[in-house]
C-alpha cells in the first residue's frame, strides 16, 4: 500500500462480517454505502489530513492540500494527471485507491497559481472514469470540478482538445461542485484560504440514501 493512502479497504469480507449483510448478495452499491459510513473510521480522515499538513510544512510550499475518498464500491486506478499550473509535491498521486480509502497529496502552487486535474478509473471491466480538478490563485476565489466519463474517454492524454476543454471547465466552476452521471456521483469542495484543502468524494448515488 502506498504511504499516502489511508484506511482499511472495504471489501465483501468487510460486509460479510456485518449482521445486515448475512445471507444477502453483496453488490457494488453495498460496498459503496458501507465505505461512506466508514469515511471517518479508524481516524483515517485525520491521518490523511495530518499527512498533507506535514508535507506542506516540510517542503514549505503554499500548495493545495488534496484529499480524495473512494467510495465507489471497488478499487480505482490512476489514468492521468493534467498539470496546467503547478506540480505535485514530493508525495505522488497514488496509483491505486481501494474502496474505503483516502488518498492524500499536496499540489504545489507556482507564481501564477495552481490548476490541475487527476483522472481515476474503476478497475472492473470497462469501468468508468472519475475526474477531479482544482484551481487556486491569490486574490481570487478557489474553484473545483468533477466529471464522470465512460471507460477510456481520457485514454489519449496527449489530446490537447480534451486537456483544454477540461481546463476551461475547472476555471469556470465554483468552490463546491456536484457531478451526477448514471449511478455515480462526485462531491467536491475547496476552501477559499491561502492554504486551501481540496476534498473529493467519489461514490454511487444510491449509496447516499
Amino acid at each position: 500500500m502506498a504511504k499516502n493512502v489511508f484506511g482499511t479497504p472495504v471489501t465483501d469480507a468487510t460486509l460479510m462480517g456485518m449482521t445486515e449483510y448475512h445471507d444477502k448478495p453483496i453488490e457494488a452499491v453495498d460496498r459503496a454505502r458501507v465505505a461512506l459510513q466508514m469515511k471517518n473510521a479508524e481516524g483515517k480522515d485525520n491521518e490523511a489530513l495530518t499527512f498533507v499538513e506535514r508535507v506542506q510544512e516540510a517542503v514549505e510550499t503554499k500548495g493545495v492540500k488534496c484529499l480524495i475518498y473512494n467510495a465507489t464500491g471497488g478499487p480505482i486506478k490512476l489514468i492521468a494527471a493534467f498539470e496546467y499550473n503547478g506540480c505535485v509535491s514530493v508525495s505522488p498521486y497514488p496509483n491505486v485507491i481501494q474502496n474505503g480509502q483516502w488518498a492524500a497529496f499536496v499540489y504545489e502552487k507556482w507564481s501564477d497559481g495552481s490548476l490541475a486535474a487527476v483522472i481515476y478509473e474503476e478497475t472492473r471491466s470497462e469501468g468508468r472514469q472519475f475526474v477531479v480538478g482544482w484551481r487556486h490563485k491569490d486574490n481570487e476565489f478557489s474553484k473545483c470540478y468533477g466529471e464522470i466519463c465512460p471507460y477510456g474517454y481520457y485514454g489519449n492524454i496527449s489530446d490537447n482538445s480534451l486537456r483544454e476543454a477540461l481546463k476551461n471547465q475547472i476555471g469556470g466552476s465554483v468552490f463546491t461542485h456536484i457531478c451526477e452521471d448514471g449511478d455515480d456521483t462526485i462531491l467536491s469542495s475547496i476552501g477559499n484560504t491561502g492554504l486551501p484543502t481540496f476534498e473529493a468524494i467519489l461514490t454511487k448515488k444510491a449509496a447516499l440514501v
